[in-house]
């Protein structure tokens, strides 16, 4: 669903098949699990969240697995910020969630991101096929964010995880945003039609002092 307010940031959800996105994505906005559910189509949702005495609006896009690479180039072009997600009992999805982060470098054209590496199903822990310090390792490597949760038990820490990295976007907005008026404000080109009128106003006056009054002629 898309909201009519226009969105502060756009996060997008990627991952392997059945590592649990679209029940992360639920999770978090509804407090509800839905256990084995996949989506045969593409939804983004609209979140609000409170940062100081702003409400900022998001927008969460649950994407689906994708054979056609174009799409998901155009997905990353659409999103600001990134939760790679995959399942501690999957070490395929672990690569593939790696190859994920770096493909999103790639198409943005810059390390200057908001990623973050997500290990879901920490509820099954007898199941455990990547590591903590694996997860760490990657994430600090690829110079992402990493969180380990289990959508299926724990909303807390789902929606701590994910709300830390809603409000570091945030955050960051809102600094570019301060630095952008800053410059709007000691704009080189405006400083220097300024001095340039303030020079010609002070010659002009100048030369009005320097000029004799005109006699009257009989």
């Amino acid at each position: 669903m898309n909201s009519l307010v226009p969105a502060e940031a756009r996060f997008l959800t990627l991952g392997s098949k059945a590592v649990g996105k679209s029940a992360l994505t639920v999770r978090f906005l509804t407090k509800r699990f839905i256990g084995e559910y996949q989506s045969l189509m593409q939804l983004t949702y609209s979140h609000k969240i409170k940062l100081g005495d702003e409400v900022l609006t998001f927008e969460l896009r649950d994407a689906i697995e994708k054979s056609d690479t174009s799409q998901v180039d155009k997905d990353i072009k659409w999103a600001d910020a990134f939760l790679v997600v995959y399942s501690i009992t999957d070490k395929n999805s672990f690569n593939n969630a790696i190859q994920l982060v770096e493909a999103i470098y790639d198409g943005k054209g810059t390390d200057e991101l908001h990623v973050a590496l997500v290990g879901n199903k920490i509820d099954l822990e007898h199941f455990r096929k990547v590591t903590t310090k694996e997860g760490q390792s990657a994430a600090e490597q690829l110079g992402c964010m990493f969180f380990e949760v289990s959508a299926a038990e724990n909303y807390d820490n789902v929606q701590e995880a994910l709300n830390v990295v809603f409000r570091r976007v945030a955050l960051h907005k809102k600094y570019l945003r301060q630095e952008k008026e800053k410059r709007k404000n000691t704009n080189p080109q405006i400083e220097k039609k300024k001095q340039k009128f303030g020079n010609s106003l002070f010659n002009w006056k100048n030369e009005k002092k320097r000029s004799p009054r005109r006699a009257d002629t009989l």
